[in-house]
């Protein structure tokens, strides 16, 4: 247990981004979306976004005329194949070109904010860009249910709770060492030339060393709270 947990909102800074900040033409963002373009293209004005235009050879006619002296004849144009239409070479077929506006990008700078993504001057928070976490009021800890506890109970409970973790101390310390002792004797007998009786000492040993470890778990918790309960009776003295 402790007295106090960090804040989750503010994650222990006590402090918050301000919202009021934000420029409101892009969000924060900085940029904003090119009203002239989808995705930094633009449809293709030449060809009317179809890929083709008319054949200037034969001006769309898919005939080119031919002649020798007073006769004249037409064949299929040979720079259309007679289809009348050419790949257009503006966009070279793909109905679309780069958008001038954005330089194909799809996004153009905010002018409001000047690419910041933050008004120039907040009257919420003074130009710092922060404001104080209102759920740990800029501390960025919280008082525990454990911290309330303690600071409603009268002086006596606490001295009580006090004097019951010094107690407790007192038998894990005990145990702890009993559990040392062990582990020292069995460390000792994973030396036989048995090597069944090794394994087993082995296994017996790991065993212990994970008690003696809970045992220091323990103790670090009951002093932990014993600091805990002693802050707050500094405070009930004073």
């Amino acid at each position: 247990m402790a007295l106090f947990k960090e804040c989750t909102k503010c994650a222990g800074c006590g402090s918050l981004g301000c919202v009021a900040c934000l420029c409101r033409s892009c969000g924060g963002r900085g940029t904003l979306q090119c009203g002239q373009c989808k995705g930094g293209q633009i449809s293709c004005g030449v060809c009317s976004a179809t890929g083709q235009t008319q054949c200037e050879s034969c001006s769309g006619f898919g005939r080119a005329v031919q002649h020798f002296w007073f006769i004249k004849w037409s064949s299929p144009c040979p720079a259309c194949g007679g289809a009348t239409r050419r790949q257009c070479s503006t966009c070279g077929g793909k109905k679309s070109v780069p958008c001038k506006a954005c330089g194909a990008r799809g996004i153009i700078l905010c002018a409001a904010c000047g690419q910041t993504g933050v008004t120039p001057t907040c009257t919420v928070c003074a130009g710092s860009r922060t404001v104080r976490c209102g759920d740990c009021n800029g501390v960025g800890k919280l008082e525990t249910e454990w911290a309330r506890q303690l600071k409603s109970s009268p002086v006596d409970r606490l001295r009580f709770e006090y004097e019951k973790r010094q107690r407790s101390i007192q038998l894990l310390e005990t145990r702890f060492a009993e559990r040392n002792s062990v582990a020292d004797d069995f460390s000792e007998k994973m030396n036989t030339p048995d090597d069944d009786e090794a394994v087993m000492y082995g296994d017996c040993y790991l065993k212990v060393l994970d008690q003696i470890g809970d045992l220091q778990k323990e103790i670090g918790a009951a002093e932990a709270e014993m600091t805990e309960i002693q802050q707050v009776l500094d405070t009930k003295w004073r």
